[in-house]
């Protein structure tokens, strides 16, 4: 397989038209994931042999043929990687985000098989726990109900709950944002408490008593947003706008979320807000650098807690 350099490209457009090409593709997820040494991903050997007609490896321990996709966001996907490579860049880089009519129209294919495409590689973005640290700014906010919440209150769609969110900036660095089953001090305190690091940290929070507590192990101020919004360097201005950048993905292009995917929307939301300094092609060879031992079945999705 020839060796094809990976960045010869800048553009959504220029992007199209260099993988539009099967076997530039596969060189290109190659390079990414292994460099110069293929090895085998199930035994992890480096004996291997390229079969090159079918842009397979052949392990000469286990004896298994494996492909590029294999352990990937990708696996078992008969959709061709022309197309989920573009599609990954429009998910890592549309900043309103982009919803699986549009994947579904753009790239031709049904709209169940771009929601899926979506999600496995919204899985890609996820980052897990941070250690936030400096000056931090905490808050929660609210979601209306989601349609399959009100269905069950047909009759009264006022009793069906707000789905509450809790997030954190650190201040000009990384977010963080959960969505939680309530925002009592209980919940939110342990949630701090795993994702900063307190020494040399301070927290930046508005008055709500939950986040009282908080300055038993680390500096904290508040601002009373029934006064001000702006007390020298106490505000929420940072979280407020990442909160308006992912209520304008949901009301302008979502449109309805379900509640068990509502954490893969914020962890695509998280990730544009972490790289936004980044260009766009940047963006996408992050994420495609992020695809190994994050692989979605289908059940999985439809089944998700």
């Amino acid at each position: 397989m020839e060796n094809i350099p990976i960045t010869p490209y800048e553009t959504l457009y220029e992007a199209v038209q260099y993988f539009s090409d099967q076997s530039r593709c596969v060189a290109f997820l190659t390079k990414m994931r292994w460099g110069d040494d293929v090895c085998c991903p199930r035994c992890g050997s480096l004996s291997v042999t390229a079969l090159k007609t079918r842009q397979l490896w052949q392990c000469k321990d286990c004896e298994r043929q494996f492909s590029v996709k294999v352990g990937t966001i990708f696996e078992s996907s008969h959709i061709s990687l022309s197309k989920w490579l573009v599609a990954m860049w429009m998910v890592a880089n549309d900043k309103n985000g982009i919803s699986s009519y549009e994947l579904h129209r753009q790239l031709g294919m049904t709209q169940k098989t771009a929601h899926f495409m979506a999600h496995r590689i919204r899985k890609a973005m996820e980052k897990g726990s941070v250690e936030l640290t400096n000056e931090i700014e905490v808050d929660e906010t609210y979601l209306n109900p989601s349609v399959h919440s009100r269905k069950k209150y047909r009759k009264n769609h006022h009793t069906a709950k707000e789905r509450a969110i809790f997030g954190m900036v650190q201040r000009g660095g990384e977010a963080f944002a959960k969505r939680v089953p309530d925002t009592k001090r209980k919940t939110l305190e342990p949630i701090i408490r795993n994702n900063i690091n307190p020494v040399g940290a301070t927290i930046y929070s508005d008055s709500f008593v939950s986040y009282d507590p908080l300055r038993r192990f680390v500096e904290h101020y508040s601002v009373n947003h029934n006064k001000e919004w702006v007390n020298g360097k106490i505000h929420t201005q940072n979280i407020e706008c990442f909160w308006a950048l992912f209520k304008r993905c949901l009301k302008g292009t979502y449109i309805l979320v379900q509640d068990k995917h509502l954490n893969k929307y914020l962890d695509e939301e998280v990730f544009r807000y972490d790289h936004r300094k980044l260009t766009d092609k940047e963006r996408f060879l992050i994420v495609a650098g992020s695809i190994v031992g994050k692989r979605l079945t289908y059940e999985q999705m439809r089944n998700a807690a």
